[in-house]
């Protein structure tokens, strides 16, 4: 028992004391794994748009405007001069199989890690005569789910 003179914490609001910054520190540490999940998810949207950007620029720098690479191959999503109705950028890409399919183009294992898919669809003479319009897609498994992000531009 303390006396009046006696100075000092009691052994009661010192375990107050450490529980109050236990809950802090908790807070954090939950912040900082929200902020990891957010800097990877950063990361591979980046890694995404580089790629994309890779190929487009890799497109671009072909010798013939009728390359292999640069052909509408009439997969599911081709459209304009297929005869497809309306153009359909994303491609059903949703579900990552169905992009193998439906994209003209695709190359597999890209990026550091190997995790990326980049797909391409070609549409002839979209919007107008003598240009072709080129959606570029670039997927990657994120969490449980496939991440997708487009990029599309139009070359005369």
């Amino acid at each position: 028992m303390k006396k009046k003179s006696e100075k000092g914490f009691s052994i009661l609001e010192v375990l107050i004391g450490i529980s109050i910054f236990a809950v802090g520190l908790l807070g954090l540490m939950a912040l900082q794994m929200s902020t990891m999940r957010t800097l990877a998810f950063s990361g591979n949207l980046t890694e995404a748009t580089s790629l994309a950007v890779a190929k487009i620029e890799k497109l671009k720098r072909l010798s013939t405007f009728g390359h292999a690479d640069l052909t509408d191959s009439a997969g599911g999503c081709s459209g304009g001069s297929n005869g497809d109705a309306g153009l359909d950028y994303n491609c059903n890409c949703n579900v990552d199989a169905s992009c193998t399919t439906n994209a003209d183009h695709y190359e597999i294992n890209k990026g550091k890690n190997g995790i990326y898919k980049v797909y391409w669809n070609v549409w002839n003479n979209e919007p107008e005569t003598n240009l072709k319009t080129i959606n570029v897609i670039v997927t990657w498994p994120y969490k449980e789910s496939i991440q997708q992000m487009n990029l599309l531009f139009i070359w005369q």
